[in-house]
């Protein structure tokens, strides 16, 4: 009987979450929530509807005890990094019991890039292509929109002069 409890719950919440209807999944979370407070999930989930709703104080304050459960957990540490970046604090705010590698848009990044470009023979990139990658290499200090406008500002990468993020490519980097 619980399984398809527990089903229906889910259901309802990914339906809810699909309409955008953010309220209905906060009500629906803390619910459950209520139901069973020392599950990691349902805390992970409760969390996640925090962060959606902008109350990112509280998100961390159940995120740190999160993170001291299950120290690599990477969903809880992208969580935390959305946190500290809508309330602008620093990374070094928060006590990381292992400290993620976190990449930042700066110079670094673009010597990465240049060398994930390098070992593809010289082939041209979508920038949503190489911000996927870069999930794979670490958590990320920024969005994709950020990214893009950064590799935009800069002087040593060439893009080609398509409009939309998702379809520009890498032409060079220096």
């Amino acid at each position: 009987m619980r399984d398809l409890e527990e089903y229906e719950i889910i259901e309802y919440d990914l339906e809810l979450m699909t309409r955008g209807d953010y309220d209905g999944v906060l009500q629906l979370r803390r619910n459950q929530l209520k139901k069973y407070p020392h599950d990691y999930q349902v805390n992970y989930q409760w969390a996640e509807i925090l962060v959606l709703k902008k109350r990112y104080e509280e998100a961390l304050n159940v995120l740190s005890r999160l993170h001291s459960r299950e120290k690599e957990d990477e969903d809880v540490i992208d969580l935390v990094i959305d946190c500290i970046r809508g309330v602008g604090k620093s990374i070094a705010d928060f006590d990381w019991k292992i400290e993620p590698n976190i990449l930042y848009l700066n110079d670094d990044l673009i010597n990465m890039l240049k060398y994930l470009l390098k070992g593809k023979r010289g082939e041209k990139r979508a920038v949503s292509s190489m911000y996927l990658d870069l999930l794979s290499k670490g958590n990320l200090f920024f969005d994709g929109d950020e990214f893009y406008d950064f590799l935009k500002s800069s002087k040593r990468v060439h893009l080609s002069n398509n409009q939309d993020w998702f379809e520009v490519r890498i032409e060079k980097i220096n």
